[in-house]
């Protein structure tokens, strides 16, 4: 079980089959017997409501109702544990309209449950009566110079040049004041022209907690029959402009992958470097799965030829989770690693398989031991405010539709291609057939409708804009007041009585309301 992805991604982490329950604990049994005939039970706390309307004592099993402050009711199923400490612990699954979230509870020794929901923690205690307890009145707020209170976060925008697009804005992050950012654009060498730019960008607090938005790329990877005698093309070489990567064929595969070659690349100075678990995560591959459902279908038919000709067309594609430990500095951290991949190609007796496969998507989230689950709400909130700017946008708009041209000349070398890549992504001006334009855009708002949505599976977001303006900007929606400065400064809270204009001895803050996009 991935802790740290299932309070990450909201979903429930495990795999195989559910370990059966343990036996009843005596304490569990009598209180068990005793809720059966009072139910519904009515937990309630820091804005949280849980309501169990079933419990069964033999199974140790329960389900109801769940409901954040100001959002709708949700059905819950929870599998009971003892621990030896005699205190009960829950593990199940909330239904949303979009996503299954995982649910997780833990009682404590004073009588109250922690539960931890939507990557967040409620301490919740049971509640008499049927009736929702009255709001306790909040004190009158005193004016405060410094700091914001606590559960409020304070952003600053950064802006991220491509120096070899003459220095062009190319992304933009929100990061916390005192925060330090690494990277920005990415290219691969010249020789994988075919490969678009992407991004590499570390954003990252003086303490080592931090969020890494990793490049994506497309490469090739070719295995020859067995007892060919073949050589398998080595890692690194280039194939008509994109890279020859081996793709790991499994989850163990993928742990020595980062075992080996990428956390020594990361982390040089690391030591004790362990994957501790890898799982694939089901609902966001589900999600994935549904994005190539016409690929997969065109697929499928091409197959009812090729079986004839003992070939086999394959589309296919997974979403992992990782969860890795570390030393660096004498100090232990932990990582949480999600990785998300798509592949296509052929499978044929006689060539063996030729695939191109695709890393759409690769973030890292680390913090020093112990931190991680409770750091995810702030690096979620930094990651989805990355953004990629519209003229460096534009300007690989008129790089692919070249390279697109490049590519079907024959005259033209590969070299040539590699060559022109960064002049033409310089330029400005260069003429671009307009069809390959649309249709690269028509591609883009696809992929960035794919994103957001992927996005959204992980920690929803909301479009804001200040009262009057038609700017915007992508922020997380879990709170419930957010205020700019003007100055690329953002303040989100849940605190209803503070107000930055008043408490805040410096800027001009003013109240943003969610916008449709």
């Amino acid at each position: 079980m991935l802790v740290h992805f299932s309070a990450l991604l909201l979903l429930v982490a495990s795999s195989g089959t559910p370990a059966s329950p343990a036996p009843p604990h005596p304490a569990l049994t009598s209180a068990s017997a005793a809720a059966a005939q009072e139910l519904p039970l009515r937990y309630a706390g820091d804005g949280l409501e849980v309501i169990v309307t079933k419990l069964n004592q033999k199974t140790l099993t329960a389900s109801g109702t769940v409901r954040r402050q100001g959002e709708a009711a949700l059905p819950f199923t929870l599998q009971l544990s003892v621990g030896a400490d005699g205190l009960e612990k829950g593990k199940g699954t909330v239904q949303g309209q979009r996503l299954t979230r995982s649910l997780r509870t833990s009682e404590n020794a004073d009588g109250s449950i922690k539960v931890t929901y939507r990557a967040k923690r409620y301490t919740v205690t049971a509640q008499s009566g049927e009736g929702r307890p009255e709001p306790k009145p909040k004190a009158k707020s005193t004016p405060r110079s410094s700091p914001a209170p606590t559960g409020t976060i304070r952003l600053q925008k950064h802006t991220f040049h491509d120096e070899k697009v003459n220095g062009i804005a190319s992304h933009t992050v929100l990061m916390p004041k005192g925060w330090s950012v690494e990277g920005g654009a990415f290219w691969l060498p010249s020789v994988y022209f075919q490969v678009m730019p992407s991004q590499d960008i570390l954003v990252k607090s003086p303490e080592g907690v931090s969020v890494r938005v990793e490049p994506t790329f497309i490469a090739k990877d070719i295995i020859p029959p067995p007892n060919s005698g073949m050589p398998r093309p080595k890692e690194g070489l280039a194939d008509g402009g994109f890279p020859i990567l081996h793709m790991p064929t499994d989850l163990n595969d993928w742990k020595k992958a980062l075992r080996d070659k990428v956390l020594p690349e990361a982390h040089p100075k690391a030591k004790n470097v362990k994957v501790t678990d890898a799982i694939v995560l089901e609902d966001l591959t589900k999600q994935l799965h549904q994005g190539l459902a016409q690929q997969k279908a065109t697929a499928v038919q091409n197959n009812q030829l090729n079986h004839q000709m003992g070939m086999n067309e394959f589309v296919d594609g997974w979403v992992m989770g990782f969860d890795i430990t570390f030393t660096e500095g004498g100090q232990e951290f932990e990582q949480a690693r999600l990785i998300a991949i798509t592949c296509m190609g052929t499978d044929s007796q006689m060539i063996g398989r030729n695939l191109m496969w695709n890393q759409t998507r690769a973030l890292t989230f680390t913090a020093p031991k112990g931190r991680l689950q409770a750091e995810l709400p702030l690096l979620l909130t930094v990651l989805n405010s990355l953004q990629e700017t519209g003229p460096w946008m534009e300007n690989r708009a008129r790089l692919y539709a070249e390279i697109m041209k490049i590519s079907h000349k024959v005259a033209i070398d590969n070299i040539r291609a590699a060559g022109e890549r960064s002049r033409i992504m310089a330029s400005a001006y260069d003429e671009v057939n307009k069809r390959s334009m649309d249709g690269y855009r028509s591609r883009s708002e696809s992929t960035e409708r794919g994103q957001e949505s992927f996005i959204n599976a992980i920690n929803e977001t909301a479009y804001y804009s200040a009262p009057g303006s038609s700017s915007r900007v992508q922020l997380p929606s879990g709170y419930d007041h957010v205020h700019s400065n003007g100055s690329d400064e953002y303040l989100l809270t849940n605190d209803a009585l503070f107000n930055p204009a008043a408490d805040l001895s410096e800027g001009n803050w003013t109240a943003m309301k969610p916008s449709q996009r």
